[in-house]
């Protein structure tokens, strides 16, 4: 990223295992200091999208109103992206996790076993029929789509991006933005997160700043809810 014009300061990547990782700090932080800038050209928005040569005919298609195209856009962009050598994301691209095994989507016949008789087995059912009408409207009106991306595929991107949106509305209120690096800080609730994220709107810069002292190896944590969105109708 710091050959992207992005500031890492002292952090590092931790590998907890396969597919899950963290942001930390290498040093002691401060409240109130910056932890990590990312350049907003790495923030990728539906606008992104609509510029390519797959969003101009999907726009003009007409497939989703404005509040879904905020967070399918990114979406269908990433995916693009993935096979794309040159892209300017390939970095972040390449360290996305390969699998989600730990999602309750992905479990296996005898782990869902374990979840008889809770509501999460109901709201499955109704997030992989939401998931596999979005997948049909694309495919329907741009064929080779389905021949690039499966169903699996497009599943497994929904979920893994679907808690990585984050909304700049000091930058543009309209749209929701997946921020390459800043989605590698942990998740805690509300009392317990120890950053938030703002915008240099001078210097075009996302932001992950410290609101309590972090101690040296701590992980950087965000509040779900408040400082991320979540992907929802």
């Amino acid at each position: 990223m710091k050959v992207q014009g992005g500031k890492v300061g002292n952090t590092r990547i931790v590998l907890y295992e396969k597919n899950f990782r963290g942001l930390h700090v290498t040093k002691s932080v401060d409240k109130n200091s910056k932890i990590l800038a990312v350049p907003l050209s790495l923030a990728i928005s539906a606008r992104d999208f609509e510029s390519s040569e797959l969003g101009k005919v999907v726009v003009e298609k007409k497939l989703f109103d404005d509040k879904w195209a905020i967070y399918i856009y990114p979406l269908i962009y990433i995916l693009e992206e993935l096979d794309n050598p040159l892209s300017k994301h390939k970095p972040w691209l390449d360290i996305l996790p390969d699998s989600l095994d730990s999602h309750p989507a992905f479990f296996s016949a005898e782990e869902l076993r374990w979840l008889s008789g809770s509501p999460v087995l109901e709201q499955l059912q109704l997030d992989k029929q939401l998931i596999a009408n979005l997948y049909n409207k694309i495919t329907q009106a741009i064929p080779d789509f389905a021949a690039r991306h499966s169903l699996a595929k497009f599943t497994m991107y929904y979920y893994m991006l679907c808690s990585r949106f984050f909304g700049l509305h000091c930058y543009d209120p309209r749209l929701a933005f997946i921020v390459a690096y800043a989605d590698l800080a942990n998740t805690d609730v509300l009392e317990r997160r120890n950053a938030t994220w703002d915008c240099d709107r001078a210097g075009k810069y996302f932001r992950l700043v410290s609101v309590r002292p972090i101690k040296s190896g701590d992980p950087v944590s965000l509040a779900l809810i408040v400082d991320c969105f979540v992907l929802r109708p």
